[in-house]
C-alpha cells in the first residue's frame, strides 16, 4: 500500500469516527495476567504536547506528562512515575490553545519511562480536536493534504 492510500485509508477513519470508541482496549489482545500484546492498529503520528493524567479512582493526583505519539484509538506519553498497566485513568492533554480529554486505559507501561495510554469514551467536541490534530500531524507526515 502507497502512501497515499494509506493517507486516504487514515483520513476515512478520522470521518468515520463515531460520537465514541469502543470501551476496550484498541488494538491490543488480551493475554495471561497483566501482560497486553503491543500489536497497534492504525498510523501513530509524532506528536508533541503536555498532559495531566490522573487515575480515575483518585482524580487529584494527577501527573504531569509530554505526549510524543497520537493515535486515532490512544497515544504515547513519557513520564518519570507512570502508572500500572490496566489502571483506567482521566487524560487531558494541552496544544497551543486547545486542548483535548478522555477516560483511557494505561494499555503498557515501562518504570521511569513512560506509559501507552487507549482513549475511551471520548465526546464529540474533544473527538473533533483530536481529528484536527491528526490531520495536521498526517500532512506534517507525508507533506501534504490527504
Amino acid at each position: 500500500m502507497g502512501i497515499r492510500q494509506v493517507i486516504a485509508k487514515e483520513a476515512r477513519l478520522l470521518s468515520a469516527m463515531e460520537t465514541s470508541y469502543p470501551t476496550r482496549i484498541h488494538g491490543h489482545k488480551q493475554l495471561r495476567g497483566d501482560t497486553m500484546d503491543q500489536e497497534r492498529r492504525g498510523l501513530r503520528f509524532a506528536f508533541l504536547a503536555s498532559a495531566e493524567i490522573a487515575p480515575e479512582s483518585s482524580p487529584h493526583a494527577t501527573i504531569t506528562a509530554n505526549v510524543k505519539e497520537l493515535s486515532l484509538h490512544g497515544c504515547y506519553v513519557e513520564t518519570p512515575a507512570p502508572f500500572s498497566a490496566q489502571t483506567p485513568v482521566l487524560v487531558k492533554i494541552f496544544k497551543s490553545d486547545e486542548y483535548f480529554e478522555s477516560k483511557a486505559t494505561v494499555v503498557y507501561s515501562t518504570p521511569a519511562v513512560g506509559m501507552g495510554l487507549a482513549f475511551r469514551e471520548v465526546k464529540p467536541d474533544f473527538r473533533a480536536v483530536m481529528q484536527k490534530w491528526l490531520r495536521v500531524a498526517m500532512q506534517e507526515t507525508f507533506g501534504s493534504k490527504p
